[in-house]
């Protein structure tokens, strides 16, 4: 390996030399993606390549002069490695750039130490970035091998340049001619020197010492001048040099001067003849020769250095595919020199047949496009085994254009195919995983500013693509704070990050989830990136609020249940809670109660009332109540299962409510009834025996009676005994009505209309039904209806008894104003203004009359309600009509008919079958 080490820089193209090689080089490391950078002494940027460029974001003049710690993001120790010769030139750096932009990449570097002109001149380095092993690096494109070639034809420039520059000054003519009597220290000279001396023309012209033209000569090259003309005096004979002046116009410009010195006869030295020319010209010209021979000097030594402290492998092929360079990694892969290596094919270096002939057409297409040719292959290399390389072959072009040389670099890429592998069972294992799971699966960065991918499962919206704002488009507003600082959190301790909060679903409305999501941890320890599941848990945070209401009304019921206490109690009837006011006053107290059974808490006489519904309610889920006494007070007690979210009971609810006042106001009242109905049937009694009397003995009046008297005492009977009716039904209810037998409608309401004084009246009979009631007391239902349509529709009024058969309910309420008529022609009109509610079967009486105003609807059939105050209405007639049909379980109501009269409707009547 030492030998191969040493080889590979000199003979880097062989036959080429200066600017030629210094193009070749400039060719072979623009191929390269690698960052490359040079370091002065003092650690700033003396140059840098595109690479480094795009890598950091800076332009290239922004960087050049600038310390290398403007792109370090970590700490001290990191620039001190930049700014030290490596012992190991193999040692990699591994930093972080911070770039223009303020982001951050990281990378890792090779630093070679570098001399100029045999001096510490700084350092050189190559810098990959490595943020992510599984990306490949991309070409730089045809835009950036432009420039490479514009920069390289720049360099090839330079020397022809410089050396047009320095025949030109070669070419320039004698600036004047000059003669130094030395005897009399006289120099004079031509005007044309003079001029360019800042000399006096008409003192030079005549004479002036030489000690004046030296003044002109400059500070740093006086002296010097002086010496080469003492000698050529003592000693040559013969005076030449360069210096510097200062001309006439004040500017420093070079000349060269020659002169030889003149003798006497005896030997002695009587004047110098001179000539001085300005070679300002040349010199500058050489000087920039120099230059650049230098820069270009110390530009080969930095490629080269570059070259063999690369880990990629650099080589070159001429147009025949002979290898014409090879690195030290190109060389350690081979297990050859360089002496070995240089003048073979790729078959003579080993490759199998299929991979040289491969290679050569792709050398082919370079020659024959221009254009570089990037490929992937698996090769064995000496000592790690079977590898894979990405690689990439470039034109070399020469000053026509013309392709002279194939320029190649290879990187070693298994360990990136290795991890895209990798990558891919990951994506696979997260495959599986989303399809497996009935939940959310999502991935994150490792800083969670981008969202990779998610699978939302109907509940999120799906993420395919890598997504920065998924914040504003998963999380609710609110949320989001509290987000970022568990995110943040989990970030800073590399551990899970777990919270329940609200997301934005899929189908726009607000859900809950609890998301829990786990680092996923690279060798060094650093997160890579985060998977993470989201339950739905929407219906459970719902639940959780009911219960949470429930809970509250809860709480408001037991702290103001009137004159009561709340309880729950287990399966063994053992009190778990006890809430209420009268809690420790009239019954136990709750730290009584909590934790004991009720049975073992009341005397028997209480649990016996208890138990079974306390039972039935934990037991069979029944809801039930009912009376107990206990510490003197009534009480009225309802216990009620509660379940849990799956249906299932898992306690009970009992309430206790003292209604000792209540059942003693019953028992009053229930007395008072007793004591009314029994005068009820006692005045009932005392007044239908002397209105029988009465009755029997107006039938035997002589018949020369007068008939109206006999008529009106007859009819006053006949008055009193409907009102005895009347006040029975009314006070005593359901007691005072008979069996029930069948009464043909039609026949009561034509009897009772023969006993109504109306003659001028109609009455329309069109019912056909037969029902199950108390003949009598129909009856009076309806003569006052019949005799209450009189009264309020006028003298000439029609009214119409009709059947309503089973079907759709009248839609009437107390302020409708549908018409409502008898069973006739009429009644299509009506049953297409009823509603959909189906009830039984009845029947109606209605009127052509002025009608019930909507308002006075619901009270017309309150007792003492009357139209006719301060005539003989009682307020009694409707009253026993409304009473009767409760007696019978009837439906009633009244509403407006189609003659806008009133229409008093009946349904749900028990007809005879």
């Amino acid at each position: 390996m030492s030998g191969r080490a040493g080889a590979s820089g000199p003979a880097f193209w062989g036959d080429a030399e200066g600017p030629e090689a210094l193009r070749r080089y400039r060719s072979l490391v623009n191929v390269i993606d690698d960052g490359i950078y040079q370091l002065d002494a003092e650690g700033r940027f003396a140059a840098v390549n595109d690479a480094v460029v795009e890598l950091t974001g800076y332009a290239r003049d922004d960087l050049l002069g600038e310390h290398v710690s403007l792109l370090l993001a970590d700490d001290d120790s990191t620039t001190e490695q930049f700014l030290t010769s490596p012992t190991d030139p193999s040692e990699r750096i591994e930093f972080v750039v911070q770039t223009a932009e303020g982001g951050r990449v990281r990378c890792e570097a090779r630093v070679t130490p570098f001399e100029a002109d045999g001096a510490g001149g700084g350092t050189v380095g190559v810098v990959r970035e490595v943020t992510d092993r599984g990306r490949p690096n991309q070409s730089r494109g045809e835009s950036h091998r432009r420039r490479n070639r514009e920069q390289r034809g720049e360099c090839e420039r330079e020397s022809p340049e410089t050396e047009t520059r320095l025949e030109a000054a070669a070419s320039a003519g004698l600036v004047g001619t000059w003669t130094w009597d030395i005897r009399e220290n006289v120099v004079t000279a031509d005007e044309c020197l003079v001029a360019s001396f800042d000399a006096d023309p008409a003192t030079a012209t005549g004479g002036a010492p030489i000690e004046e033209f030296l003044a002109s000569v400059h500070d740093a090259d006086r002296e010097r001048v002086r010496e080469r003309l003492d000698e050529a005096v003592e000693e040559t004979g013969e005076f030449a040099t360069e210096y510097r002046i200062t001309n006439a116009d004040g500017d420093t410009r070079w000349v060269s001067s020659r002169g030889e010195v003149e003798y006497d006869d005896d030997g002695e030295v009587v004047r110098i003849l001179g000539a001085t020319a300005d070679v300002t010209e040349r010199k500058e010209a050489e000087a920039e020769l120099e230059r650049v021979t230098a820069e270009t000097e110390e530009q080969m030594r930095l490629y080269e250095t570059i070259v063999s402290s690369t880990p990629d492998l650099v080589y070159a092929f001429d147009l025949d595919y002979h290898f014409t360079f090879a690195n030290d990694a190109v060389l350690e892969m081979w297990d050859r020199t360089l002496e070995e290596s240089i003048g073979k094919t790729l078959e003579e270096i080993g490759y199998e047949p299929w991979h040289a002939e491969m290679h050569e057409r792709e050398i082919d297409e370079v020659i024959e496009t221009k254009e570089p040719v990037r490929g992937e292959v698996e090769f064995p290399h000496a000592e790690l085994g079977r590898r894979v390389y990405d690689y990439i072959f470039a034109p070399v072009l020469d000053d026509d254009g013309e392709v002279e040389a194939i320029a190649g670099t290879t990187r070693d890429v298994t360990e990136r195919k290795e991890a895209e592998e990798e990558l891919q069972k990951s994506k696979e294992r997260f495959r599986a995983l989303v399809t497996a799971s009935s939940d959310v699966v999502y991935r994150m960065s490792p800083d969670w500013s981008e969202m990779h991918e998610l699978e939302g499962k109907e509940f999120l919206a799906d993420t395919d693509e890598s997504t920065s704002n998924w914040l504003d488009k998963y999380i609710h507003p609110d949320e989001q704070p509290r987000v970022r600082e568990a995110i943040d959190e989990a970030i800073r301790t590399k551990g899970i990050f777990e919270l329940e909060h609200r997301v934005e679903r899929d189908d726009g409305n607000v859900g809950w989830t609890f998301s829990r999501a786990v680092p996923m941890l690279d060798e060094d320890g650093e997160i890579e990136e985060w998977i993470g599941m989201a339950s739905d848990i929407t219906e459970r945070k719902r639940r959780e609020r009911a219960l949470e209401e429930s809970e509250r009304r809860y709480r408001t019921l037991t702290e103001n249940f009137p004159n009561g206490a709340v309880g729950v109690y287990d399966h063994e009837l053992r009190y778990t809670l006890a809430e209420g006011k009268v809690l420790g006053e009239t019954l136990p107290s709750a730290d009584r109660l909590e934790g004991n059974r009720m049975p073992d808490i009341f005397p028997s006489e209480t649990v016996e009332d208890l138990e079974p519904v306390f039972r039935a309610a934990v037991e069979d889920g029944e809801t039930g109540k009912t009376t107990t006494e206990f510490g003197g007070r009534d009480w009225r007690v309802w216990a009620a299962p509660l379940r849990d979210a799956d249906g299932d009971i898992f306690a009970g609810l009992s309430l206790a409510q003292d209604v000792t006042e209540q059942v003693e106001r019953e028992r009053e009242l229930e007395e008072r009834t007793e004591r009314l109905d029994r005068f009820a049937s006692m005045l009932a009694h005392e007044l239908r025996n002397p209105v029988t009397i009465g009755q029997i003995y107006s039938q035997q009046l002589p018949d020369d009676a007068g008939t109206d008297a006999v008529e009106y005492v007859t009819e006053a009977f006949d008055r009193i005994e409907d009102m005895i009716d009347v006040m029975l039904v009314l006070t005593r209810g359901r007691k005072a009505v008979g069996e029930r037998t069948p009464v043909e409608l039609a026949d009561a309401a034509r009897k009772t209309w023969d006993d109504v004084d109306a003659p001028e009246a109609t009455l329309e009979v069109s019912v056909g039904q037969t029902i199950q009631a108390d003949e009598t007391y129909v009856q009076h239902l309806f003569r006052n209806l019949l005799e209450n349509a009189v009264e309020h529709g006028g003298s000439d009024v029609t009214i119409t008894v009709g059947d309503l058969p089973p079907g759709p309910e009248t839609e009437a309420d107390g302020d409708s104003t549908d018409e409502s008529v008898g069973v006739s022609s009429e009644r299509s009109e009506d049953e297409a203004r009823q509603g959909a509610k189906q009830t039984a079967g009845g029947f109606y009486v209605a009127d052509d009359g002025s009608g019930i105003p909507a308002e006075n609807r619901d009270t017309v059939f309150e007792a003492g309600y009357t139209t006719t105050s301060g005539q003989e209405g009682t307020g009694l007639g409707l009253a026993f009509v409304s009473e009767l049909a409760e007696v019978y379980g009837w439906e009633y109501e009244v509403t407006e008919s189609a003659g806008g009269g009133a229409r008093f409707e009946f349904t749900d009547i028990d007809s005879d079958p």
